[in-house]
């Protein structure tokens, strides 16, 4: 008899998958904007010209 698959590489899979729906849906929604103009404040203030 064969196993069907192992219950720890589904649910890896899964994960996987709906993180990337995740990242997409927030990029779709422009929150990489958001996170890069804090990037920036954030490094313009840690050398001092912020």
């Amino acid at each position: 008899m064969k196993k069907t698959g192992n219950p720890v590489k589904w649910s890896a899979i899964i994960i996987i998958v709906l993180a990337l729906i995740l990242v997409f849906a927030g990029f779709k929604n422009g929150e990489h904007k958001s996170y890069f103009q804090k990037a920036i404040l954030i490094c313009t203030q840690c050398i001092g010209l912020g």
